[in-house]
């Protein structure tokens, strides 16, 4: 294992039902990065998040999280899911979801102790939500949501923490809160966040991983159009406004 290596992919592919997915995936991540997985539809962004999750197995190479086989090391890695099913009319609180986080194999819900119930509340208060901690879930705007659900992933007390499109579908300053957010979180731990927001990229993140069926990490001062059209399989305009990239498909 690599000095203060986080992950590492070695000679890594995957496929669904012969269709390959990933191929040749080479790459080493460290402690306290903030990484972007950026990259087309399809590409392979959430089945990298998962083999690093050990949800799923690779056909071909070694995956190694903290030098273990992803499945050994989960104990240290939050996970925030693309998509979280949460019935708004289920009267659960914001604290409720939060202590979710550490519920474990064997373990009823509503049954915690005093050290993990602390871990929750420091986790609200990592996310600005502490004073929220008693309100319905159902009653907070998408973006809180969004922090609730990170909050959940920090209450584990990981050391990694592994995000499936955080800002989807939310308006710019939100997201450029979140991705704040996110920044000052690094400062302690690991975080991977696959992202379609590349006009962030260049502003908060230390590198980016870019995956369209093959893999390959840029430091952030090297991503510029060019490696983007590589990556999507057609032109890309990168415009500067007001110290944010922002793209859009040249027409």
């Amino acid at each position: 294992m690599e000095a203060n290596a986080v992950v590492e992919m070695e000679g890594v592919a995957f496929s669904y039902d012969d269709s390959p997915t990933l191929e040749n995936v080479n790459i080493v991540l460290r402690e306290r990065e903030f990484v972007s997985v950026v990259g087309p539809n399809g590409g392979g962004k959430t089945t990298l998040l998962k083999l690093l999750l050990g949800l799923l197995r690779p056909s071909k190479g070694k995956v190694r999280v903290f030098g273990k086989p992803p499945e050994e090391a989960r104990s240290r890695i939050g996970y925030m899911p693309q998509d979280v099913q949460l019935d708004p009319r289920f009267p659960v609180t914001v604290m409720d979801v939060v202590l979710m986080g550490q519920l474990s194999s064997g373990r009823r819900f509503g049954f915690y102790s005093k050290s993990q119930t602390n871990a929750a509340v420091s986790a609200l208060k990592e996310v600005n939500l502490y004073d929220l901690g008693k309100r319905p879930l159902s009653s907070l705007s998408t973006g809180q949501k969004r922090r609730v659900l990170i909050a959940r992933a920090l209450a584990s007390e990981p050391d990694l923490l592994l995000l499936d499109e955080p800002t989807a579908n939310l308006d710019l300053l939100v997201a450029q809160e979140l991705h704040t957010l996110l920044k000052k979180l690094r400062e302690k731990l690991t975080v991977i966040m696959v992202s379609h927001d590349l006009a962030f990229v260049s502003r908060y993140v230390d590198s980016v991983v870019c995956v369209n069926r093959i893999v390959a990490v840029h430091p952030t001062a090297e991503i510029d159009g060019e490696i983007f059209s590589q990556m999507f399989g057609r032109d890309i305009k990168m415009v500067m406004h007001d110290q944010h990239f922002k793209h859009g498909h040249e027409g």
